[in-house]
């Protein structure tokens, strides 16, 4: 253990000697005060620019689920393009036949900081809620979250040579996330051309407000795990 969180340690280091990704570290922040204190009054003008009881506010817990989500973002992105960087040189192959091993590689680099951006992703959650999300609800998002995240950084560092085409393949990696807001504003069947990306079924479960559209999610985001990881692993070590 004490291997692995030495080399969480030097992952960390790797971030903070970026000042870009370690910028991206705190946009969830950023983000937390925007929603809380701009979207409000933008609702407020638009119902009173337009004469009408509601826009925005129905979509409250949207802007909640997709708070949930930066923190799990950006730590993908900032994990992969770290990984990235260490595949170039040859680091991670090293570090994956040192008492590391390919396991604790692994755990470092993607477990460790998933689950420090689901609990980054329930605290801001719990701070800037829009829709007042209790605990539960923010833990649930943002462990939702946490997996899709997982699926981003296994694809952006599988098919990407190097950090330019990382940062260049997340922006369409995150296309993964448009299945959330789908369930809001698609209606009948067709909406089920999505059911794919397991943001989709993260929308259903907070449109339905029923947790049991989670064992879908849990099925498309392993399927997405099953055929990923081989291809993840293989450009690492």
């Amino acid at each position: 253990m004490k291997t692995i969180l030495k080399a969480f340690k030097q992952f960390l280091g790797e971030i903070w000697k970026d000042s870009m990704l370690a910028i991206m570290l705190f946009v969830p922040i950023l983000a937390g005060f925007f929603f809380k204190f701009a979207i409000p009054q933008l609702e407020i003008f638009l119902t009173d620019y337009f004469k009408i009881s509601e826009i925005l506010s129905p979509y409250y817990l949207l802007f909640d689920a997709f708070l949930t989500a930066l923190p799990p973002l950006m730590f993908s992105f900032a994990g992969a393009m770290v990984m990235l960087g260490e595949s170039d040189i040859g680091l991670s192959e090293y570090l994956s036949v040192t008492p590391l091993c390919k396991s604790g590689y692994m755990v470092s680099r993607i477990v460790i900081p998933t689950i420090i951006s689901i609990v980054y992703g329930v605290i801001i959650a719990l701070i800037f809620s829009l829709s007042g999300l209790f605990i539960f609800e923010s833990l649930i998002l943002s462990s939702a979250n946490g997996f899709i995240s997982v699926i981003i950084s296994m694809i952006i560092v599988s098919i990407s040579t190097n950090k330019v085409e990382g940062m260049a393949l997340s922006k369409l990696s995150s296309i993964i996330l448009l299945g959330l807001p789908l369930p809001f504003f698609v209606t009948g069947k067709v909406q089920y051309l999505a059911s794919f990306l397991p943001s989709f079924w993260l929308g259903k479960t907070i449109v339905k407000n029923s947790f049991l559209f989670l064992l879908p999610f849990l099925a498309v985001s392993i399927i997405w795990l099953f055929f990923l990881q081989k291809r993840f692993i293989k450009k690492l070590i």
